[in-house]
């Protein structure tokens, strides 16, 4: 108790600056896509590199973007879908609620969409219903898995990084940036080696 309460105070104290982070990454967003084709335009005419590359360095930028928003919309509707099944089998109540809340839960950064899953197989267990408590757990675990191979999968086939870079460039973003380094850090590694291929084919 004493443990899970600690852990507790900690998610309620980093919950503050998860707000801001997510607060900034919103009007980051909104400024990007009002002035986006004017900040385009001013790095193409003032770009350190020659017109071809500067094309391809801002094509690559556009696609790792894409794809990084892409692999985080994928996994959360994979978790959706596991908690949708295990909920439907298992024949548990508020099916469409809970389904949204995991989605909606998977942009969390470090907790994803664990307290909800995890929440509806304890209240479950609760219930006294064990067997869609089990159900569910089982359903909890996989959903919470399988973020770690759909965002590195879905990366490498649109941003062409290594799924480990993917990885690790994630969590490494999320630790410098806060929540929005989720989407920074892979695309700065991913920008980091397509300036590296590039270096190599000028060589």
């Amino acid at each position: 108790g004493a443990k899970v309460g600690q852990g507790l105070g900690e998610l309620a104290s980093r919950i503050p600056g998860m707000i801001v982070s997510l607060v900034m990454a919103i009007v980051s967003l909104y400024f990007f896509l009002v002035d986006g084709k004017k900040l385009a335009a001013f790095a193409r005419k003032n770009s350190f590199l020659n017109p071809t590359q500067t094309g391809e360095f801002m094509d690559s930028l556009a696609t790792m973007a894409r794809s990084v928003v892409l692999a985080s919309v994928a996994s959360g509707l994979a978790q959706s879908l596991l908690m949708f099944l295990g909920m439907l089998i298992a024949g548990a109540p508020n099916l469409g609620m809970v389904t949204f809340l995991v989605f909606l839960f998977s942009f969390l950064p470090l907790v994803g969409a664990a307290p909800v899953t995890f929440g509806v197989t304890l209240m479950a267990l609760i219930s006294g219903d064990t067997t869609q408590a089990l159900i569910l757990l089982v359903s909890a675990v996989l959903a919470s898995l399988i973020d770690n191979f759909v965002r590195p999968a879905v990366l490498k086939g649109g941003a062409n990084i290594h799924p480990m870079i993917g990885f690790i460039a994630a969590f490494g973003g999320l630790n410098l940036f806060g929540i929005s380094g989720l989407f920074l850090g892979p695309i700065v590694a991913g920008m980091f080696m397509v300036v590296l291929r590039m270096n190599l084919k000028s060589q």
